[in-house]
């Protein structure tokens, strides 16, 4: 495997840390993590993936007789808004990771070290969502599959700097620590006795069956 590279702090795009995507890779899923890099972030990181790259594409060419093979898309392009439109000295990276790797009897379970900004292992119940400030750690992958020459940015780890909820987590659905307005068992139940101290109201309550048929004929009288 190539030495470990480590990106300066990105905004993250679409994200798949905590659970892996099954869309692409149904069998075991896929790890993967969209990082939205500055053209300056683009130009100082792209010598060093290529540096390990280069050599790697060259002994593929000698390894499998290329000369002049098809070459696959680069793991980055620019990054484009939701009607598809460029967006200017923005481009997104993808780093991933299968969350089983090798082949035959030579497999292992993979899952990305995720820690916050103090290197403390990361909650899994909170999901790493779009716009949250990571640093990603990752190596470089060679491959010819399919008479097709190319190279992936494998996923390794992510560094949460800072947080923006994703999936259906408490915070993206709003749900808050309601712990300190819990009601206790020995104050609902003092709210109940005094319910059944109170006189009752004249007229009869209306039970839930009884107000659906008045809302029916209501609706029918219109």
């Amino acid at each position: 495997m190539n030495s470990i590279i480590k990106t300066d702090a990105v905004k993250t795009g679409m994200t798949f840390l905590s659970v892996p995507n099954t869309k692409f890779v149904k069998e075991t899923g896929e790890y993967m993590v969209q990082g939205y890099f500055s053209t300056a972030q683009k130009d100082a990181i792209v010598p060093l993936i290529m540096a390990q790259v280069e050599p790697d594409i060259a002994s593929l060419k000698v390894l499998h007789k290329l000369k002049n093979p098809k070459l696959a898309a680069l793991p980055w392009q620019p990054a484009t808004d939701r009607d598809k439109k460029i967006i200017p000295n923005l481009w997104a990276f993808k780093f991933s990771q299968k969350a089983v790797c090798g082949s035959g009897e030579n497999k292992w379970d993979f899952k990305p070290l995720l820690i916050d900004e103090h290197k403390k292992d990361w909650d899994a119940a909170k999901i790493i969502g779009r716009g949250s400030t990571v640093k990603i750690a990752f190596h470089t992958y060679s491959w010819y599959v399919k008479g097709e020459l190319g190279f992936s940015l494998k996923l390794d780890g992510v560094q949460v700097l800072d947080y923006r909820a994703g999936g259906r987590s408490a915070e993206s659905l709003g749900f808050e620590d309601e712990s300190s307005s819990v009601v206790s068992s020995d104050e609902i139940q003092k709210e109940f006795q005094k319910e059944e101290k109170q006189p009752e109201d004249k007229d009869t309550p209306i039970v839930e069956e009884d107000f659906m048929s008045q809302l029916r004929g209501q609706d029918s009288g219109k």
